[in-house]
């Protein structure tokens, strides 16, 4: 069997670590919320909000000054029977308000020289305030039993440790019982289920594995996210299982969850990421992921390039499978940097098959995809086909930069200048998660921060939001078709 050849190329590695996270148990799920500070240091006085002063050069130094006495508001949402005035003895309502879009007219008395205070009126709005917001991010702890829709395939044991069924498909060779890196040219794709475990301390955004610096040499399941088994059961096995699943699951619809790996990974962490999403988002369904014959090593990214263009056919038979069956309503898409590559590619053939119906969400993270294929190439066929694409972009990622120089074009996944590399477009979101900071390449930020696990927990369970209406720290910058967005200090 003729083995794939290697090239050293730059440095393009993708070392996960988790980045200021807390701790949560298998009991528990983690929400983040958003905390917006105006910008203003502010007093209560008189039963008011007194505006104590005011930074220089910030926007809404225009609409109010310091020694200003908020007085009411009023929510203008252009609702006419929602309008409301409310007497204002601290800002925190105005924060809900405007962090859900609201506008807000607050009525000011304003010191007039000698003369008698003036009553003045001025309406705040969310775009006013986001080039003046200060994000902070809390961490709350909701009860895990608070999401009833939560994962489907999965539970948690006596001894806390959450068992996750994870279905998968694949073109790997399979060797010795073992998934290689080589390609499987006799099977389009093999089908199985792994069983993923969950440690009870398991940190939101982390894969928890041994580590030789804590003498830790064997996995245990009650520290380490473990691939505890694998079993190929074929296409008919699968469907047979998740209809079992879903049969037995009080969920008001059937959905699946599917994630492609990238460049680098090998089949046993394809697995723990898949179950790793799956369980820190919460998705309420049941998940799978797809293998491509990545090496699993950091020089063999040119080989890694030629293995995931050759495995659309096993990708869109994949997706073609959960398409076509009676007991899935809605699937999910997320893929992974080259990993992105191959799913729109796949996407584009399934729809063109006549397939992809019940495709809601595709989630294009860090993709390494040159910009300009993707515009010219992908992705009018990508918004046309499917109801929405959201891509997460970095000016961060060291692993993109050198894809980029490698192959002498910009990638779709990178952020320059502070702007995407290609323009929106109607049902296409772009998100900045430039200041998300996690590993030392940046590049597998979308499965370790906090912060972009919770806007992916939104754009499943909340289809209908915008971008700046999921999480307050996703923030308009342009006015375009679809705005353009971006995380913000």
């Amino acid at each position: 069997m003729l083995r794939k050849t290697t090239i050293a190329i730059c440095v393009l590695f993708t070392s996960v670590a988790a980045f200021g996270q807390q701790n949560f148990s298998s009991q528990d799920v983690s929400v983040t919320s958003q905390q917006l500070q105006f910008g203003m240091d502010v007093t209560v006085a008189q039963g008011r909000v007194l505006v104590k002063s005011i930074q220089s050069g910030r926007p809404i130094a225009k609409k109010l000054r310091a020694g200003d006495l908020l007085f009411q508001y009023e929510v203008l949402d252009n609702s006419p029977g929602r309008m409301s005035i409310t007497s204002l003895d601290d800002i925190s309502e105005i924060k809900k308000l405007l962090e859900k879009g609201h506008s807000v007219e607050l009525t000011i008395h304003r010191q007039a020289g000698s003369g008698p205070p003036l009553e003045v009126k001025t309406t705040l709005v969310a775009d006013d305030l986001h080039a003046i917001l200060k994000v902070e991010t809390k961490t709350v702890r909701v009860p895990y039993t608070a999401y009833t829709d939560g994962p489907v395939g999965g539970g948690p044991r006596a001894d806390g440790v959450f068992e996750l069924r994870v279905y998968y498909g694949t073109n790997r060779s399979l060797e010795n019982g073992q998934y290689t890196g080589l390609r499987d040219n006799q099977n389009l794709c093999r089908y199985g289920v792994c069983e993923v475990t969950i440690p009870p301390n398991h940190t939101t955004g982390n894969i928890e594995r041994p580590r030789w610096m804590r003498f830790q040499f064997k996995e245990d399941p009650a520290k380490h996210i473990v691939l505890s088994s694998v079993a190929q059961v074929g296409r008919d096995g699968v469907l047979n299982s998740l209809r079992a699943q879903f049969e037995n699951a009080e969920t008001d619809r059937k959905r699946m969850m599917i994630f492609v790996h990238g460049y680098n990974t090998a089949f046993d962490d394809a697995a723990r990421r898949a179950a790793q999403l799956t369980y820190d988002i919460r998705f309420p369904g049941l998940s799978a992921f797809f293998s491509w014959p990545s090496d699993g090593t950091v020089r063999s990214y040119p080989s890694d390039e030629a293995d995931n263009a050759f495995s659309m056919p096993g990708l869109v038979d994949f997706l073609s499978t959960f398409d076509g069956s009676p007991d899935v309503d809605e699937i999910y898409v997320i893929a992974h940097s080259m990993g992105c590559r191959v799913t729109s590619r796949a996407l584009i053939e399934l729809k063109r098959k006549g397939g992809g119906g019940k495709i809601r969400e595709v989630i294009l993270a860090a993709p390494d995809i040159d910009a300009g294929v993707f515009q010219n190439q992908y992705a009018a066929d990508l918004v046309q086909g499917y109801p929405r694409i959201t891509v997460y972009a970095s000016s961060r990622d060291k692993a993109l930069w050198g894809s980029g120089q490698l192959h002498g074009s910009s990638r779709l996944g990178a952020i320059v200048n502070g702007r995407p590399t290609i323009e929106p477009m109607q049902k296409l979101d772009i998100i900045d998660a430039s200041i998300v900071e996690t590993s030392f390449m940046e590049h597998a930020n979308f499965g370790d921060a906090l912060t972009i696990l919770n806007d992916i927990f939104h754009v499943v369970r909340s289809s209908t939001l915008r971008p700046n209406q999921r999480t307050s720290s996703i923030i308009p910058v342009a006015e375009t078709v679809v705005p353009f967005y971006r995380y913000r200090p």
